[in-house]
């Protein structure tokens, strides 16, 4: 399939939405910095203007945003991938396999996990994370260099609200698509319908999945100051807390980008597959 007009137009539109947005994302920040700065030209419009200008230069990005940026990314991506590898397959094998008692026991069970309070489940996994990672926790609140191991494992703890959620869907969607009277006439004689049930479940959980990693995204920024983590979230805070205006507006605009990216991207499958989103 290529693209045609209408699906031009339709990434045309949400583009021009993604660049206004954009622009109002960074200018509230930008007067925020304003209004709170002891330096009356941060955050001052001629201040904004050359912020622009070493955007569309590119002077703006440095090598340490771009390492922060990338350790981020690793644990936000890290959380959802562990989230997918559980979910998908545990919420579509109990809808079909609704009768196997060992599914459910796996399921109640990680619903009872996900759905204790929050700070008792971040007790247990700090307690945890002394006992295989004690140099990385020994000094809470300090920076130091992150192995990929323990932001693995950081991923890990991160997932943990999101596979209860995702795996609902998974097993809600089944269930739908598997009731309908046309996929139950079509078994019934014997055809393979995997092509037709992927598809049909592709598009509500791309949905739950694109509006997840914005919620990962910002439970990594909290985990990265709580463990000290060299990422942009606990970069974000010391700049704020610092009044580094370019900092925070390159930090903005990186984090900004990155989910009207996500959004976008959902949209655009939405509609290269169903039509009827353009």
């Amino acid at each position: 399939m290529t693209l045609n007009s209408p699906m031009i137009s339709f990434l045309a539109k949400k583009i021009m939405i993604s660049l206004l947005i954009l622009f109002l994302a960074t200018w509230m920040v930008s007067v925020l910095m304003h209004s709170v700065s002891v330096k009356p030209k941060h955050g001052s419009p001629a201040s904004y203007l050359e912020w622009i200008e070493n955007l569309v230069t590119f002077r703006f990005a440095t090598r340490e945003l771009f390492a922060k940026t990338f350790r981020t990314l690793m644990l936000t991506f890290g959380s959802l991938a562990v989230s997918l590898l559980f979910s998908i397959p545990l919420g579509i094998s109990s809808a079909i396999r609704n009768d196997s008692i060992g599914l459910k026991l796996i399921t109640k069970l990680i619903d009872s996990i996900c759905f204790t309070p929050a700070f008792v489940t971040a007790y247990l996994f700090i307690l945890l994370g002394l006992k295989i990672f004690h140099q990385h926790f020994a000094a809470v609140g300090e920076d130091r260099p992150a192995s990929s191991i323990f932001i693995m494992f950081l991923a890990l703890g991160l997932s943990n609200g999101t596979v209860s959620e995702i795996m609902r869907h998974a097993r809600e969607e089944t269930i739908r698509i598997l009731e309908q009277n046309y996929y139950k006439a079509v078994i019934s004689r014997g055809v393979n319908l995997k092509r037709h049930f992927t598809k049909s479940l592709f598009l509500p959980l791309l949905n739950i999945v694109s509006s997840r990693i914005v919620y990962l995204l910002s439970g990594a920024v909290v985990i990265e100051f709580i463990f000290g983590v060299d990422g942009i979230g606990k970069w974000s805070w010391d700049s704020a807390i610092a009044g580094d205006y370019s900092a925070v507006m390159s930090i903005t605009f990186i984090m900004v980008l990155f989910v009207l990216l996500v959004r976008l991207s959902d949209n655009l499958m939405a509609a290269y597959i169903d039509s009827r989103r353009r």
